[in-house]
């Protein structure tokens, strides 16, 4: 019988990393960290609550994902208060379901530039003399899965509300990642990461990777092109900023 060893190890957590420490001991060497104590004085903490999002912009109207990642998702278009309220804040009705709704992915400070107020761009965007490219939010129920997929841009991670799971591969390991083909999806793994069929990817478990627990008030550097798999343990707020 053959045996799976785990190939993990924990991404490393610093508290109150400085600029020139990330630069030099994280950016430079494209290696991920979980940044503690680096947005305690974001408004978004005491903020971002059911009230203040549903009585201030509940009316706002929002895509949310309902289907699998693919490259044509299934979407549909719903007023922000009622996806908080039936989807995020009260989970029972779909708590059975294993696609959950999701509002992935979204320029929502672009949409409703009062949130902006809320964040601030953290000083680790600056590393490499790099610039801001988009700022997105990231808000659904527990159980919302982004697959295993890399970006063309260096990923500063913020959870604002709830817990995330998250797991890294170095972009070497592309090979054993089995990306899709279609050029659409050739950035995304095929890979269920947390129920691999090993049968069609028996190379996936040879890949090391690192993995943690992001909490709230926590940021996560992703280095770019860097591989990522995250999943919400909790009702989450998160807000990732793209920088290059």
């Amino acid at each position: 019988m053959r045996v799976f060893l785990s190939l993990a190890s924990s991404v490393p957590r610093v508290e109150r990393l400085s600029l020139a420490e990330f630069e030099q001991e994280y950016f430079q060497k494209s290696k991920p960290v979980v940044i503690l104590r680096a947005i305690d004085s974001w408004k978004a903490f005491t903020n971002w609550n059911r009230d203040y999002f549903v009585n201030k912009f509940g009316n706002f109207v929002v895509p949310v994902e309902t289907g699998p990642y693919s490259e044509n998702p299934d979407k549909v278009s719903v007023p922000f208060g009622v996806y908080l309220d039936t989807c995020v804040f009260d989970e029972t009705e779909n708590s059975n379901s294993h696609i959950k709704p999701y509002l992935a992915q979204y320029p929502l400070f672009d949409e409703i530039p009062e949130l902006r107020e809320d964040i601030e761009v953290p000083e680790y965007c600056d590393a490499g003399k790099g610039s801001l490219y988009l700022i997105n939010a990231w808000i659904g129920p527990k159980g919302t899965v982004t697959p295993l997929h890399c970006d063309p841009h260096h990923n500063i991670f913020a959870q604002i509300k709830g817990r995330k799971y998250f797991r890294i591969y170095k972009q070497v390991m592309s090979d054993k990642l089995y990306l899709h083909t279609s050029p659409f999806l050739k950035n995304t793994s095929q890979v269920d990461v947390e129920n691999v069929d090993r049968q069609r990817f028996p190379l996936f478990d040879l890949a090391p990777y690192e993995e943690g627990i992001i909490g709230e008030g926590e940021l996560l550097y992703i280095p770019k092109a860097y591989y990522h798999y995250v999943r919400a343990l909790d009702s989450s707020f998160s807000v990732n900023f793209w920088f290059r």
